[in-house]
């Protein structure tokens, strides 16, 4: 079983962002960060948003991204979320975390807690 953390910019964010309000402009240099450069420094904008299933990471980047009928029955769905993508984080069973990275996983220290 795995954990996947996103972090998940509603509406009512992305227009306080439009603004220049400092706080929602903190979450997005911390979105844009991680889906532009997988670099993860802290769980503070993630959500816990599904728990997948699955016996291998390489598995819950199939499963978030193929979406058969299958896959469905493996993701347990805890908030809005979308499909697997660069800067997504996924944690295994003892809590090790890694990011999706433009090419595969990378293993981050960071704790992420649900």
């Amino acid at each position: 079983m795995y954990k996947v953390f996103q972090i998940v910019i509603s509406q009512a964010e992305a227009n306080a962002i439009n603004a220049g309000v400092e706080r929602a402009m903190e979450k997005f240099n911390a979105y844009s960060d991680a889906s532009i450069l997988g670099k993860v420094e802290d769980s503070h904008f993630f959500e816990h948003v599904a728990n997948v299933d699955v016996d291998e990471v390489e598995e819950v980047f199939v499963v978030m991204n193929r979406w058969d009928e299958d896959d469905e029955e493996k993701v347990e769905r805890l908030a809005p979320l979308h499909s697997l993508s660069v800067g997504d984080v996924v944690v295994d069973d003892q809590g090790n975390a890694q990011v999706v990275a433009m090419f595969g996983f990378e293993e981050i220290n960071v704790k992420f807690a649900a």
